[in-house]
């Protein structure tokens, strides 16, 4: 059985977040509809990064985007991850951002 997440998506401070709850991954993020999960904003790229699983714990690959994806280290600054990368989300609390502004939240629902 497929793990179920929930995936928040904050594009900018004055939003709110919206919540997708996915039964399993992988999950496609970016601005065109034929994504798993549409994100409105002009800094996403169409399909921008993909959050996947493997052997029980969750990435985050940048899809080759215009603005990247970048995740918070440890010592609070931000580090774009590189193209086509796979990035662990247990080291960033798993939390990401699209081009610089549009944060990503991955919560395991189980």
């Amino acid at each position: 059985m497929a793990r179920e997440f929930v995936i928040v998506v904050t594009v900018d401070a004055e939003s709110q977040p919206i919540e997708h709850r996915v039964a399993g991954l992988p999950v496609s993020l970016g601005r065109d509809p034929a994504n798993d999960v549409q994100v409105a904003s002009q800094f996403v790229s169409g399909v921008h990064a993909k959050i996947e699983e493997v052997k029980g714990r969750v990435f985050v690959r940048d899809l080759g985007s215009r603005n990247g994806t970048q995740v918070v280290t440890a010592d609070g600054a931000k580090a774009r991850v590189a193209p086509h990368a796979l990035y662990d989300l247990s080291q960033c609390n798993s939390q990401f951002f699209l081009g610089s502004s549009v944060r990503v939240q991955v919560i395991d629902a189980a």
